[in-house]
């Protein structure tokens, strides 16, 4: 919690969102308002996750903590809002500049409120027969991680199923006290992560080492240097594209033809774009988060932080490839699965070894970590760029935890589901220090795979950002359905 609770403080990391679109039948909104029904689900979804009844104090030093509210207002972590749009692309468009603004903004009063906020938008001139709203579930990194906010629409889904049809006497304007359960503990509680001598030091060289011992023919392009700007003039950019099931299919099978994942893919397509239209680069290196959650025990349902990252070089060679092959695609495609395969032969390497010698056992070495952020102002950023692969939503409620769960929606199959999700996107905000821009990749069965591109505005040129992501999606529609062009299987917005 110190690493999030210190850059959140001094402004150098804002949010975690994963909005989920949720389909919500005539009969459930009939005899109940929108305000009403998700009011209520989030009062048990509340419950469930008592971190969520939890504010934060102690952001400004090195021992930060939870702290226990007696209630909570729920105007204050609900927000209704209607959006006026004439095509669904203007309408994701406008959704996206909502997300945007939620990522440019800090936590205020931790101490006095917790640290996430529900946000449900409703296009306005839709029919009545059925309602669709996104609901975008914000929150600071220090209360969970991406996994955590597919937890709590997992909760949500399932409270807002479970709710009575009837109207209750009085919509909910508060949430009091005390919650049940306790906190999920930090990762180091659950497991004891070994760190040897030599794994140490070769990191405190690799973060110390001067500068003229680094050739710079070397040296990573990570766009900018980090840059802190005032608080209040700090911006998040946000992109995303949405490919529709079917090809996702497709994509799927080819990469586990190729023995590799869509993680490994994802990385090979954006080294190929970065190669061509960054062309006084010479490296890059990429940090790609993954989950903890195998090793610690902890459940998918859980809301918590239980990460880690895999760092991956690209050498100059790589890149000098992708260019002499520029005039031919069927050479750099298969560089990319080339690099995929790579990148899946080294997570595995690095799931094998935990919990020894992992970046996670290396913060207790940190005496003070406001001034580890801000000894980064002024300097080149630690990565090019991140890939963070959620899954998919299906997937997980295909888990032990929801057996009973799903059971039950395999016997109402004949009964109408009051409310589905057939959409999710996962982003966050722009990064002061770390990577210069992040892909986040989330999906839900039946529904889009969705690719978010988020960096800190100014950081690296917004027409760079549009053209890495459109030859992405050209890229993935290329590969799914075996042909060139055939861009229109996509969808995208800003």
């Amino acid at each position: 919690e110190r690493l999030s609770t210190s850059r959140h403080y001094l402004g150098f990391y804002r949010s975690v969102a994963v909005t989920a679109k949720y389909l919500l039948s005539e009969t459930r909104l009939e005899a109940r308002s929108l305000e009403d029904v998700f009011s209520s689900a989030v009062c048990q979804v509340v419950d469930r996750h008592p971190v969520l009844g939890c504010g934060i104090v102690g952001e400004e030093g090195n021992t930060p903590a939870f702290t226990r509210l007696e209630q909570i207002a729920l105007g204050g972590v609900i927000e209704f809002r209607r959006i006026d749009a004439a095509t669904d692309t203007e309408y994701d468009e406008k959704l996206m500049q909502m997300v945007k603004e939620q990522h440019s903004k800090r936590w205020p009063d931790l101490h006095l409120r917790p640290g996430w906020k529900l946000t449900i938008a409703q296009r306005s001139n839709q029919g009545t027969r059925e309602k669709a709203v996104d609901a975008v579930f914000a929150f600071h990194h220090a209360i969970g991680d991406g996994t955590s906010g597919m937890a709590f629409h997992r909760s949500l889904l399932k409270a807002l199923n479970n709710l009575p049809s009837r109207p209750i006497s009085t919509v909910p304007t508060v949430i009091k006290g005390p919650y049940s359960g306790a906190i999920v503990p930090a990762v180091e509680d659950l497991i004891q992560l070994d760190i040897s001598w030599s794994f140490l030091l070769r990191q405190i060289w690799e973060t110390s080492r001067p500068s003229w011992s680094v050739p710079a023919s070397s040296k990573p392009w990570s766009a900018a240097v980090v840059t802190l700007p005032h608080p209040d003039d700090f911006r998040s950019r946000v992109r995303f594209i949405s490919l529709p099931r079917a090809l996702t299919r497709q994509i799927l099978s080819k990469c586990r033809k190729r023995e590799t994942t869509l993680t490994g893919l994802l990385h090979g397509i954006i080294i190929a774009q970065l190669s061509l239209l960054v062309p006084e680069a010479r490296s890059f290196r990429a940090t790609t988060p993954y989950s903890l959650r195998p090793a610690t025990g902890t459940s998918v349902e859980e809301i918590a932080v239980q990460l880690s990252a895999l760092t991956t070089e690209y050498a100059p060679g790589t890149i000098s490839a992708f260019r002499a092959g520029r005039a031919d695609p069927r050479a750099a495609q298969q560089q990319i699965w080339e690099i995929a395969r790579r990148f899946r032969l080294e997570m595995g390497a690095e799931l094998a070894a935990l919990p020894k010698d992992n970046l996670l056992g290396l913060l207790p070495y940190v005496r003070d970590w406001h001034r580890m952020w801000t000894d980064q102002v002024g300097k080149a950023r630690s990565s090019t760029f991140e890939v963070s692969n959620l899954g998919s939503l299906r997937a997980e409620l295909d888990s032990e935890p929801n057996r009973e769960q799903n059971e039950l929606n395999r016997e109402r199959k004949d009964e109408e589901i009051a409310c589905t999700v057939s959409r999710l996107i996962f982003s966050q905000s722009g990064m002061v220090a770390g990577a210069a821009f992040s892909f986040n990749i989330a999906s839900v069965e039946s529904g889009p795979l969705t690719v978010t591109l988020t960096w800190q505005e100014g950081v690296v040129a917004e027409g760079l950002m549009g053209e890495i992501l459109e030859g992405l999606r050209e890229e993935l529609v290329v590969i799914g359905t075996g042909r060139g062009g055939g861009g229109g299987e996509a969808s995208s917005a800003a």
